[in-house]
């Protein structure tokens, strides 16, 4: 951005109500706008003094102005650009001066006229040094027979390769486009970018900032305010982390714990306590003949003590850690799902007999397996299942997960047996929270097993890295994650 068109937007920004600073930077503030003279020092120099929108009764800063300039579009820098053919922008300018038709033009810089190029002085500007400059701009005169003048400048035609690489308007959404039209037609380019893209020959390509140093996609202090945060703009999409150091030098980690917090990997987390844990006993049941097998297991119900708890924190069961939360309460899904922090193991959804028979699960399309929230019930579900007589079924992904136990357990609520391998609707969540699981879990970015079955033979599974559901064959070797589910009273 400019120096011109920055004191441009502050100036009208300040008239429309918007311009805010504390009184003691103004002087800096001023400065980095290009204010660098005095009230006085304008007058002196016979110059207009055009006062710093932060200016105040002490600091009298100013930008001493010469001429309006209006008209002249071109800075110094402007005539090294290189033309469609592959010759400077000079070469295409006409130049009253020189006979020889084929040679380039002359430019000399800071002179009202200059061989076929006009400039005017607009303002005077100190460097830091107490230099004083002087502040042209230009405008052509007339372009050489053959080559013609377009947006402001003289060309043989259209520079598709580095200006005008669209041939249809691109649009205003990522930035400002200009034209040019040639023997070949219309060609379009953009000259500037919006905030969120970047400026690339002609183009405004997306931001280019990771995400996953940006995991936050919404202000994570819109409630509570846990420390400063920092944004990465991709597109219109702004996306937030925790600074690693404050203005004062301060450290974001020194932020976080001072407010009860805990700084990791840019993000500041709570310790999201939970207690008053009770069970509540279900039963599936499956019946093959004349016998029927049941599987009894629990749904958990527990209290809330921590006020404001959110997607990434930890929670906290009798002073131990059990995970991190992948999903707080909602309309859509209202229990709080935890993630375990330490495993991630490949194995097969079913093994041998069990990767061709049919189990009681519904068999489901991807569309009714995205809304399913029920992996407890799922995984209860094939372990009863997996009892059934004369079978020999094998479940490697639901036995592993029934026997895991959180490290240093310290309740009932997370001891082996009580976690689940998640439906397709609940591994959705740990893919939407994705960047804050990867910085708080020791997850692998993998395909991962959900509990749901798409068929006899397969069952639907989660690709991370695209955000495809797709359904394979069971005897796939995939990651699968313990979850457990906490309805809070």
């Amino acid at each position: 951005m400019t120096k011109k068109f920055l004191l441009l937007t502050t100036i009208l920004s300040c008239y429309s109500g918007s311009c805010f600073a504390e009184a003691v930077n103004n002087s800096e503030i001023c400065k980095s706008l290009g204010y660098t003279f005095t009230y006085n020092e304008c007058i002196t120099k016979n110059t207009v003094p055009l006062l710093c929108p932060f200016a105040d009764a002490i600091n009298k800063q100013a930008l001493c102005v010469t001429n309006s300039c209006r008209g002249y579009p071109l800075k110094e820098t402007d005539f090294n650009q290189i033309a469609s053919d592959g010759k400077s922008i000079l070469y295409h300018i006409k130049d009253p001066d020189n006979s020889d038709s084929n040679a380039p033009a002359v430019f000399v810089p800071k002179q009202k006229d200059s061989h076929g190029i006009l400039g005017c002085l607009a303002a005077y500007e100190k460097a830091s040094d107490g230099t004083i400059n002087e502040v042209w701009y230009y405008k052509i005169k007339e372009c050489k027979a053959g080559s013609m003048y377009q947006n402001n400048l003289c060309d043989k035609g259209c520079d598709r390769a580095n200006k005008y690489p669209y041939d249809t308007h691109p649009g205003n959404f990522a930035g400002k486009v200009e034209n040019c039209v040639d023997e070949k037609g219309e060609s379009f380019g953009y000259i500037e970018c919006n905030e969120g893209w970047k400026f690339n020959k002609g183009q405004c390509l997306l931001n280019q900032c990771s995400i996953s140093n940006y995991p936050y996609s919404s202000d994570p202090n819109a409630v509570v305010n846990r420390g400063l945060t920092t944004t990465c703009q991709i597109g219109k999409n702004l996306y937030y982390r925790y600074s690693e150091t404050a203005p004062d030098g301060s450290s974001s980690e020194e932020i976080c714990s001072g407010k009860g917090y805990t700084y990791l990997n840019g993000l500041c987390l709570e310790s999201c306590n939970l207690t008053n844990c009770t069970p509540t006993n279900q039963t599936v049941t499956y019946t093959a003949g004349e016998k029927t097998y049941t599987r009894t297991y629990h749904e958990w119900a527990c209290k809330q003590n921590t006020e404001y708890c959110r997607e990434g924190d930890y929670a906290v069961v009798n002073g131990v850690i059990i995970g991190s939360i992948a999903h707080m309460p909602d309309a859509e899904y209202n229990k709080m799902l935890i993630v375990n922090p330490n495993v991630n193991v490949e194995q097969k959804w079913g093994d041998g007999n069990a990767t061709t028979i049919d189990t009681p699960l519904p068999n489901l399309s991807v569309a009714a397996a995205k809304q399913d929230y029920n992996g407890r019930l799922n995984s209860n579900t094939i372990l009863n299942f997996k009892e059934t007589d004369n079978t020999n079924l094998k479940y490697p992904a639901f036995e592993y997960v029934a026997a895991y136990s959180s490290p240093s357990c310290a309740h009932d609520v997370c001891k082996a047996g009580e976690w689940y391998v998640p439906s397709l609707g609940e591994l959705g969540y740990l893919y939407d929270y994705r960047y804050i699981l990867y910085k708080t879990t020791k997850f692998k970015q993998g395909i991962t097993w959900s509990s749901n079955e798409s068929y006899a033979s397969s069952a639907w599974r989660l690709r991370p890295d695209v955000g495809i559901r797709d359904s394979v064959t069971k005897q796939e070797g995939r990651l699968v994650i313990p979850v457990i589910s906490i309805t809070i009273k």
